[in-house]
């Protein structure tokens, strides 16, 4: 005697097919979103790496959105028996999921981070930044914008489930599943090659996409012999580089006004400036001076970029003399005769023979005698005053002195612009023209420059370097001693995003 399928086997039979086709539709969906990790990277330069980016866009976006479908709606299909019910609670779920990636990819996009728990206090607080900047229209357009993709979700759902037998006699599933299955399993192994190899175009593309951990050769081919890893660490070490093509400085045009209401004078002090000795009080924070020539370090203190960028910069002004120059505003400028390229509009002057400032900027490199003297000769002048003096000893942090209100843990030299811009009233976002951020507000927890061809990352009372070999050691921000903690990888790929904003 043959019986027929009993009604609750045929209702859920017809649901998991329902649940492939609306998962296959989602994965669409998906690919179309995480194109925004694609772009927010440049594109490699050679075919092969090329060939891995798809391969691996293909099948990783695909498997995460297939594993979510089968973690989060295939029990829903097994445990409730209102079909409505299953598809309102998929769709919201699929809903929630495409916008946890639309703002992963945004996240990524910005900052070059994924959401992590490793990284959830970075994360949180560029978040929190960035929300600070959009108005309440914005966030309600956004609310607007998630209920219209949830009804998009469900009408495709129903949609699906309305057709649901002519899309059971198609045969393109398994065409579909070979392909995304094929570009997961190839992706791998191209990787383990790819990291065998050391082959950059390949291997700089690990932290892409989001829960990406690809198969290394390390973990796979050691495990049988196949590697000696010994010679692997030994040529990995030799792999990491900053590598510029061209210069993308400004990021974008910048359209503000500035006043100067009294002179501002910015001294670059040869050795330490005595608090005690100064004629008045001024505020204090650390300062990290990069060890560089003088040159390096009053070009970065101009230009509001570090030492690898300075080789691009023969031809190009600074942003902050551009600004000051087209509303008419005076720069002048005592340092070493061949320490800085010499601008039109840069007037010289001798700090030893000034008695008086004019409503204009004063770039000083003095000895911390020459800046005491020129302080006491104020006689009640009101002037904007940044001091950035080295240590007294051989510590990695000097120390900075201001007039200025100061909101910052750490100054740099790339610093200098932003304070100046944003105190005379330009508020565009220090980023478009800097790696420095203006003192008198608190960007980010976290610190980076350059030193010649090693990146320095300032963070959590630690300074991390990174030599141009790969090699990595952290000191103590406090003794300068050596500390066993490790580079921190989050705020490596943040500092390193942040630094290449302006390399093309």
């Amino acid at each position: 005697m043959l019986f027929g399928e009993s009604p609750r086997r045929q209702r859920v039979s017809r649901l998991v097919s329902w649940g492939h086709w609306f998962a296959f539709y989602n994965i669409l969906v998906a690919l179309v979103i995480a194109s925004i990790y694609i772009f927010a990277e440049p594109l490699p330069e050679t075919l092969l790496g090329q060939v891995y980016l798809v391969m691996n866009w293909l099948g990783h976006i695909s498997f995460l959105t297939f594993m979510g479908f089968v973690i989060a709606i295939i029990p829903l299909c097994y445990l409730i028996n209102n079909s409505r019910l299953v598809k309102g609670l998929s769709s919201t779920i699929a809903a929630l999921g495409q916008a946890v990636l639309a703002f992963d990819a945004l996240l990524y996009h910005r900052t070059g981070l994924h959401i992590s728990w490793q990284g959830s206090k970075l994360v949180v607080d560029e978040t929190v930044q960035q929300v600070a900047t959009i108005g309440i229209e914005q966030l309600l357009f956004f609310g607007l914008l998630f209920v219209v993709w949830l009804s998009f979700q469900l009408l495709i759902a129903n949609a699906i489930w309305q057709r649901i037998d002519r899309f059971s006699r198609q045969h393109i599933e398994q065409s579909v599943i070979g392909i995304f299955l094929a570009c997961f399993i190839g992706a791998h192994g191209l990787h383990i090659w790819a990291d065998a190899k050391l082959y950059q175009p390949i291997v700089k593309q690990d932290n892409m996409f989001p829960l990406s951990y690809p198969a290394t050769a390390k973990t796979t081919l050691s495990r049988y012999g196949l590697l000696d890893i010994e010679d692997y660490n030994q040529r990995k070490s030799m792999q990491f580089a900053f590598a510029i093509d061209d210069l993308n400085y400004p990021t974008q045009p910048i359209y503000c006004p500035v006043t100067i209401d009294k002179p501002w004078l910015i001294f670059y002090a040869t050795d330490y400036v005595a608090t005690d000795r100064l004629p008045f009080p001024l505020n204090q924070a650390p300062y990290y001076r990069a060890d560089i020539s003088t040159e390096s370090q009053i070009k970065t203190m101009t230009y509001g970029l570090p030492s690898v960028y300075h080789q691009y910069l023969r031809t190009t002004n600074p942003v902050m003399f551009d600004l000051l120059f087209g509303f008419g505003i005076d720069v002048y400028m005592d340092v070493p005769a061949d320490t800085y390229l010499v601008m039109r509009n840069i007037r010289s002057f001798s700090l030893e023979e000034t008695k008086e400032f004019n409503k204009a900027v004063y770039i000083i490199h003095g000895s911390s005698q020459s800046i005491t003297n020129a302080l006491q000769t104020l006689n009640g002048q009101s002037v904007n005053i940044i001091i950035l003096s080295p240590s007294d000893d051989d510590s990695a942090l000097g120390i900075a002195l201001t007039t200025l209100p100061i909101n910052t843990e750490l100054v740099l030299n790339e610093d200098v612009p932003a304070t100046l811009i944003h105190g005379m009233g330009c508020n565009v976002p220090s980023r478009v023209y800097s790696t420095g951020k203006a003192i008198q507000i608190e960007e980010r927890p976290w610190h980076v420059t350059t030193e010649d061809n090693r990146v320095v990352i300032f963070n959590d009372q630690s300074i991390s370097y990174i030599e141009s070999n790969g090699a990595s050691y952290t000191i103590s921000s406090q003794t300068g001693a050596l500390t066993n903690r490790e580079l921190n990888t989050q705020i490596f790929n943040r500092s390193m995003k942040h630094l290449s904003q302006f390399a093309r």
